[in-house]
């Protein structure tokens, strides 16, 4: 509703406020439109459409694992016991799926140093190699709280 009426208002607004200000404005009154609205009118969920209800367990069967918010949990929780350095090194690699020479540049820099050439790829070769030992020791957490079977 609050985007309607943004898009329906827009020749009208006169900066006379900043737009956050009109916008926040413009979700107050919709908010308020929607609270008035009439309880008896029959509202239809979207499970009953059966449209919908199919493609949402076409979504829901095909959520990558790692996704799913319970495992997502479990996982955050996991990497919380590592230290910041390590879950940095996470992020950069997994979750931004930056290259090991961006991840050496972002990490240099992070230590205020910034490096170039040679220096960079043994800073990236460290880097791979902290990478290796911070997953084997996520496996270990993991294997200790019943997240993965003991190998």
């Amino acid at each position: 509703m609050t985007c309607l009426d943004m898009w329906n208002g827009i020749r009208d607004f006169r900066f006379e406020c900043s737009f956050r200000t009109w916008a926040y404005s413009l979700a107050r009154h919709a908010y308020a439109r929607f609270g008035r609205r009439d309880p008896r009118r029959r509202e239809l969920a979207l499970s009953q459409i059966p449209s919908l209800a199919h493609l949402e367990a076409r979504v829901r069967t095909s959520t990558r694992p790692y996704l799913r918010s319970d495992l997502k949990d479990r996982v955050t929780r996991l990497r919380e016991q590592l230290a910041p350095e390590e879950q940095m090194l996470l992020v950069l690699r997994i979750d931004r799926d930056l290259s090991w020479v961006e991840v050496a540049q972002i990490m240099a820099e992070s230590h205020g140093a910034g490096l170039a050439g040679a220096e960079l790829d043994k800073v990236a070769a460290a880097c791979r190699k902290r990478f290796e030992r911070t997953t084997t020791k996520l496996r270990r957490l993991a294997e200790q709280q019943g997240l993965l079977p003991e190998s």
